[in-house]
């Protein structure tokens, strides 16, 4: 009976694992018959994207450049004396005129030492009429004698004396008028200095910063205030050594600023230096713009655009269509099958909108302008076609400005650097290489 109970379990033990390795088996053959079989492929996805031919069109050269508006005049106020400021009737946005007085410096003291010059000038001025009074007496003396010794009254050693008194007279008076001149000299440099005391501006315009309040002591070395006039603004462009004869004195610019996006203002090349910057082969030119309603401020960031009033006949494309991919500046074209084609290009000038194409694509071929981020070469995409931007004109008027005269933002802004593009398209080489 024991071994019977054994021997069911024994039993019963086997037929449970045979149950669970026909299990496993069954299992292991269906997913090593769905490995054999391999995954259906997946149907290539169609990306909708949309083309622009490429034209013929006019395009106008424009050079595009960056700076940093700046006032064309600005001052510090300094004091040239020390002393404690007693009043400071402006401050930070206040407009000044260089008529009105900024600042003023305790004059207390100096006051005081103007007051005693003048009494040491007063009291040099009354020893001087004494002087002249006895140089008056002994010129009389000296006529006294010369009648007496005419006569043969006098003696020869009383008009000598005479002689002599008169002339130390004189040299005492001509004492006393060096010692008034010198008082003079200094009650007019105390009135002089008490100017010192009260600062004003040399220009006139905003109070730009106030670095003291009232109560402080004022220093030579310490800067008060600073005043920035307003009225004009400048702005300082590094053009590169290739577009160095496209600009010149008295070109006209247009300036735009992030603060006013919709406002487009004009400017005047004033200044361009005549050498080049030896690391960086740029040269300097200097710009100003007419800032009547003070919108302009100092330190904003400033997009120029310089027309060099040269339109030409080129192959065009938009901006959209220009991506750089490893440095290097390529489109994607779309050919009569719907494959995409990805082609290096080399890019000439650009009016904001759209850019020349010197090499890579001919006028008629379709380059994506919409969706070229999101293809890979040779892939299937749904084009939707487009019409090219405008033509010239239009392309100026579509920005608010006379055509021919318009900047329409930095081109450098509408490329996009390093697009994710497929992994598989690294490896392929640009078209046209």
């Amino acid at each position: 009976m024991v071994f019977l109970n054994w021997f069911g379990r024994v039993l019963f033990g086997c037929c449970a694992i045979a149950a669970a390795w026909s299990v496993w088996y069954v299992i292991y053959l269906q997913s090593h018959a769905a490995i054999a079989e391999g995954e259906k492929p997946k149907p290539e996805q169609v990306i909708a994207v949309e083309v622009v031919a490429a034209q013929q069109d006019m395009i106008e050269e424009r050079i595009e450049l960056v700076g940093n508006l700046l006032p064309v005049a600005q001052t510090e106020i300094r004091s040239r004396v020390d002393g404690y400021i007693v009043e400071l009737p402006f401050d930070v946005g206040d407009r000044v005129s260089s008529s009105q007085t900024l600042c003023r410096i305790d004059d207390s003291g100096q006051l005081e030492a103007l007051d005693k010059a003048k009494a040491t000038l007063k009291a040099a001025e009354a020893q001087l009429r004494v002087q002249e009074s006895q140089y008056r007496f002994t010129q009389k003396s000296v006529e006294r004698e010369e009648r007496l010794a005419s006569r043969g009254a006098g003696t020869d050693e009383q008009l000598e004396t005479a002689y002599s008194n008169n002339e130390i007279a004189l040299a005492q008076v001509e004492l006393e008028q060096a010692r008034v001149a010198e008082a003079k000299a200094d009650v007019n440099v105390l009135e002089i200095g008490l100017e010192d005391f009260s600062l004003s501006t040399p220009i006139s315009g905003y109070v730009a910063s106030r670095m003291v309040d009232i109560g402080d002591l004022a220093k030579p070395d310490v800067p008060l205030m600073q005043i920035v006039d307003l009225e004009t603004v400048k702005t300082t462009v590094n053009i590169i050594e290739k577009d160095y004869q496209k600009v010149a004195v008295g070109q006209a610019a247009m300036v735009t600023v992030d603060a006013y996006p919709e406002r487009t203002f004009v400017g005047e090349v004033k200044r361009i230096s005549p050498v080049l910057d030896q690391d960086t082969r740029t040269v300097s030119a200097q710009i100003e713009i007419k800032n009547q309603d003070s919108l302009l401020k100092p330190g904003m960031y400033a997009r120029v655009s310089l027309n060099s009033e040269k339109v030409k006949s080129s192959v065009i494309v938009p901006l959209s269509a220009v991506l750089e991919i490893n440095g290097r500046q390529a489109v994607y074209l779309v050919d009569a099958a719907g494959k995409t084609e990805l082609r290096q290009v080399r890019l000439g000038s650009s009016d904001g909108l759209v850019t020349e194409v010197l090499e890579g694509v001919e006028a008629g071929e379709n380059v994506i302008t919409l969706g070229n981020r999101l293809v890979k070469p040779g892939q299937l995409v749904n084009a939707e076609q487009q019409q090219q931007p405008w033509g010239l004109d239009e392309r100026a008027l579509s920005s608010g400005m006379e055509p021919s005269a318009a900047p329409i933002g930095d081109p450098a802004g509408d490329l996009v650097t390093d697009p994710p593009i497929d992994p598989t398209a690294d490896s392929a080489p640009l078209a046209g290489e």
